[in-house]
């Protein structure tokens, strides 16, 4: 499961983000995450679960938002939301197309804790 090692990775840059806040903790993290990522959203929630377990990120909410992948099609210009895991332009078949959207694995925001709860 590359997941847990994703989560630790956010872990790292989180606390980064706290340290640098001068913050006692984090209330929040809301993460997007693209269909083409290839991350398993659900793994990925089990995965922040086991690596913030007697961490002082166990009470931090994760968010995750999914980002729906999304194609410009070279071959007749339109842009597409294909149906399944092939980046294909879903107006015309055509497989020439640029990814727009969907390969996102990001921090989007975070929500610091001030004081201690």
């Amino acid at each position: 499961m590359h997941e847990l090692g994703i989560a630790e990775t956010i872990l790292q840059r989180v606390e980064a983000i706290r340290v640098e806040n001068g913050a006692v903790g984090i209330a929040a993290v809301q993460l997007q995450i693209g269909d083409l990522s290839g991350v398993d959203v659900f793994s990925l929630e089990l995965a922040f679960g086991v690596a913030t377990e007697n961490t002082r990120f166990a009470d931090t909410r994760w968010e995750f938002e999914r980002i729906a992948a999304s194609v410009a099609c070279r071959a007749c210009g339109a842009t597409t939301t294909p149906d399944g895991p092939f980046p294909i332009c879903m107006a015309c078949d055509s497989t020439d197309v640029e990814i727009v959207a969907g390969r996102e694995l990001m921090i989007d925001t975070v929500e610091v804790a001030s004081t201690a709860d």
